[in-house]
Protein backbone atom coordinates (compact mmCIF):
# COMPACT_ATOMS: atom_id res chain seq x y z
CA UNK A 1 0.00 0.00 0.00
CA UNK A 2 1.04 3.57 -0.92
CA UNK A 3 0.67 6.14 1.51
CA UNK A 4 -0.21 9.25 -0.30
CA UNK A 5 -0.30 11.99 2.33
CA UNK A 6 -0.57 12.20 6.09
CA UNK A 7 -2.30 15.30 7.25
CA UNK A 8 -3.59 16.09 10.78
CA UNK A 9 -7.44 17.85 11.59
CA UNK A 10 -6.38 21.42 11.86
CA UNK A 11 -4.26 21.15 7.88
CA UNK A 12 -7.72 19.71 6.35
CA UNK A 13 -9.80 22.57 8.19
CA UNK A 14 -7.07 25.02 6.69
CA UNK A 15 -7.44 23.44 3.26
CA UNK A 16 -11.52 23.58 3.63
CA UNK A 17 -11.27 19.41 2.81
CA UNK A 18 -13.77 19.46 6.28
CA UNK A 19 -15.37 21.11 8.61
CA UNK A 20 -13.95 22.45 11.45
CA UNK A 21 -14.57 20.36 14.49
CA UNK A 22 -16.07 22.39 17.22
CA UNK A 23 -15.29 20.16 20.40
CA UNK A 24 -17.33 19.77 23.54
CA UNK A 25 -16.35 17.29 26.73
CA UNK A 26 -19.53 17.09 28.95
CA UNK A 27 -19.62 16.10 32.22
CA UNK A 28 -22.42 14.54 33.65
CA UNK A 29 -23.93 14.70 37.00
CA UNK A 30 -25.21 11.21 36.98
CA UNK A 31 -22.37 9.04 38.41
CA UNK A 32 -20.05 8.15 35.16
CA UNK A 33 -17.97 4.58 37.43
CA UNK A 34 -19.04 2.76 33.93
CA UNK A 35 -15.69 2.41 31.83
CA UNK A 36 -15.67 0.07 28.82
CA UNK A 37 -12.74 -2.63 28.79
CA UNK A 38 -10.73 -3.25 25.49
CA UNK A 39 -13.69 -5.82 24.36
CA UNK A 40 -16.16 -3.24 24.93
CA UNK A 41 -17.64 -4.97 27.53
CA UNK A 42 -21.26 -5.22 26.96
CA UNK A 43 -22.32 -5.20 30.52
CA UNK A 44 -20.97 -2.21 30.67
CA UNK A 45 -23.20 -0.82 28.28
CA UNK A 46 -25.96 -1.83 29.50
CA UNK A 47 -25.76 0.01 32.93
CA UNK A 48 -24.94 2.78 30.29
CA UNK A 49 -28.33 2.43 29.08
CA UNK A 50 -30.40 2.12 32.00
CA UNK A 51 -29.19 4.97 33.51
CA UNK A 52 -32.03 7.05 33.54
CA UNK A 53 -30.11 10.28 35.62
CA UNK A 54 -27.83 9.93 32.34
CA UNK A 55 -30.17 9.67 29.84
CA UNK A 56 -32.29 12.76 31.20
CA UNK A 57 -28.85 14.92 31.25
CA UNK A 58 -28.33 13.86 27.55
CA UNK A 59 -31.71 14.74 26.51
CA UNK A 60 -31.12 18.24 28.29
CA UNK A 61 -27.88 18.88 26.93
CA UNK A 62 -29.58 18.11 23.35
CA UNK A 63 -32.50 19.97 24.42
CA UNK A 64 -30.92 23.40 25.45
CA UNK A 65 -28.32 23.27 22.74
CA UNK A 66 -30.67 22.13 19.48
CA UNK A 67 -30.80 25.21 18.05
CA UNK A 68 -27.16 25.55 17.22
CA UNK A 69 -26.44 21.96 16.47
CA UNK A 70 -29.06 21.50 13.93
CA UNK A 71 -29.29 17.91 12.20
CA UNK A 72 -27.51 15.93 14.84
CA UNK A 73 -26.73 12.04 15.12
CA UNK A 74 -26.38 10.63 19.06
CA UNK A 75 -24.47 6.94 18.86
CA UNK A 76 -25.85 5.10 21.48
CA UNK A 77 -24.06 1.99 23.67
CA UNK A 78 -26.83 -0.38 22.24
CA UNK A 79 -30.39 -1.39 21.46
CA UNK A 80 -31.67 -0.65 24.66
CA UNK A 81 -30.00 2.25 24.81
CA UNK A 82 -31.00 4.44 21.71
CA UNK A 83 -34.52 3.21 22.78
CA UNK A 84 -34.62 4.49 26.49
CA UNK A 85 -32.56 7.97 24.70
CA UNK A 86 -35.78 7.67 22.27
CA UNK A 87 -38.05 7.71 24.76
CA UNK A 88 -36.93 10.82 26.89
CA UNK A 89 -36.43 12.52 23.50
CA UNK A 90 -40.13 11.87 22.72
CA UNK A 91 -40.63 15.75 22.21
CA UNK A 92 -38.18 16.06 19.77
CA UNK A 93 -39.18 13.97 17.04
CA UNK A 94 -36.01 11.61 17.00
CA UNK A 95 -35.73 8.70 14.56
CA UNK A 96 -34.34 5.78 16.32
CA UNK A 97 -32.47 3.60 14.27
CA UNK A 98 -30.75 0.05 14.43
CA UNK A 99 -30.98 -3.53 13.16
CA UNK A 100 -34.48 -4.54 15.18
CA UNK A 101 -36.34 -1.17 13.74
CA UNK A 102 -38.25 -2.14 11.24
CA UNK A 103 -36.80 -0.79 7.68
CA UNK A 104 -33.82 1.10 9.18
CA UNK A 105 -32.36 2.09 5.65
CA UNK A 106 -35.34 3.21 5.19
CA UNK A 107 -35.49 5.54 8.32
CA UNK A 108 -31.69 6.62 7.34
CA UNK A 109 -33.02 8.16 3.89
CA UNK A 110 -35.73 9.88 5.59
CA UNK A 111 -33.52 11.51 8.41
CA UNK A 112 -31.11 12.28 5.60
CA UNK A 113 -33.67 14.15 3.14
CA UNK A 114 -36.13 15.53 5.81
CA UNK A 115 -36.69 19.24 7.28
CA UNK A 116 -38.86 17.38 9.88
CA UNK A 117 -36.55 15.16 11.16
CA UNK A 118 -33.03 16.80 12.94
CA UNK A 119 -32.26 14.34 15.37
CA UNK A 120 -30.99 10.77 14.70
CA UNK A 121 -30.17 7.63 17.60
CA UNK A 122 -27.87 5.31 15.92
CA UNK A 123 -25.88 2.70 17.67
CA UNK A 124 -23.58 0.79 14.98
CA UNK A 125 -25.50 1.93 12.20
CA UNK A 126 -24.17 4.89 10.11
CA UNK A 127 -20.52 4.92 12.46
CA UNK A 128 -19.31 4.18 8.30
CA UNK A 129 -21.19 5.19 4.84
CA UNK A 130 -23.57 7.61 6.37
CA UNK A 131 -23.05 10.53 4.38
CA UNK A 132 -25.18 13.50 5.44
CA UNK A 133 -23.12 16.66 4.94
CA UNK A 134 -25.93 18.78 6.22
CA UNK A 135 -25.24 16.61 9.76
CA UNK A 136 -23.40 19.91 12.25
CA UNK A 137 -23.65 17.47 15.34
CA UNK A 138 -22.35 14.27 16.28
CA UNK A 139 -23.02 12.98 19.90
CA UNK A 140 -20.98 10.71 21.46
CA UNK A 141 -23.14 8.71 24.70
CA UNK A 142 -21.39 5.60 24.57
CA UNK A 143 -17.53 4.96 25.86
CA UNK A 144 -15.38 2.96 23.26
CA UNK A 145 -11.81 2.42 23.16
CA UNK A 146 -11.25 2.16 19.11
CA UNK A 147 -9.61 5.72 18.45
CA UNK A 148 -10.99 4.03 14.72
CA UNK A 149 -14.47 3.91 16.07
CA UNK A 150 -14.34 7.20 17.20
CA UNK A 151 -12.85 9.08 14.27
CA UNK A 152 -15.49 7.21 12.13
CA UNK A 153 -18.49 8.40 14.42
CA UNK A 154 -17.18 12.37 14.86
CA UNK A 155 -16.35 12.13 10.82
CA UNK A 156 -19.62 11.17 10.10
CA UNK A 157 -19.90 15.22 10.72
CA UNK A 158 -17.02 16.45 8.96
CA UNK A 159 -18.41 16.95 5.48
CA UNK A 160 -18.72 20.50 4.08
CA UNK A 161 -21.80 21.70 2.90
CA UNK A 162 -22.98 24.65 1.82
CA UNK A 163 -23.07 26.96 4.47
CA UNK A 164 -21.18 24.89 6.60
CA UNK A 165 -18.06 25.52 7.75
CA UNK A 166 -17.60 24.21 11.15
CA UNK A 167 -20.03 21.03 13.21
CA UNK A 168 -19.79 20.38 16.50
CA UNK A 169 -18.66 16.98 18.05
CA UNK A 170 -20.07 16.45 21.92
CA UNK A 171 -18.58 13.77 23.98
CA UNK A 172 -20.16 12.47 27.08
CA UNK A 173 -17.27 9.49 27.93
CA UNK A 174 -13.94 11.47 27.33
CA UNK A 175 -13.49 9.24 24.55
CA UNK A 176 -11.37 12.48 22.02
CA UNK A 177 -9.30 13.28 24.83
CA UNK A 178 -8.40 9.43 24.84
CA UNK A 179 -8.35 9.30 21.45
CA UNK A 180 -5.95 12.05 20.20
CA UNK A 181 -8.54 14.15 18.93
CA UNK A 182 -9.06 16.74 21.09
Amino acid sequence: KKVVGNFNLAELVRQKVIAKPNQFAVRLKAPSKVRVDANNNISTYAQIASCRERNAEIARHYYLNKGRFGKTVIFCANKQHANNLGAVLRGHNPLVIHGDVENAHKLLRLFKGSKDHNLALLVRMGTTGLDIPELKTVMLAKPTTSDVEIVQMAGRAFRLAQGKSECNIVDFFENLSDSGLA
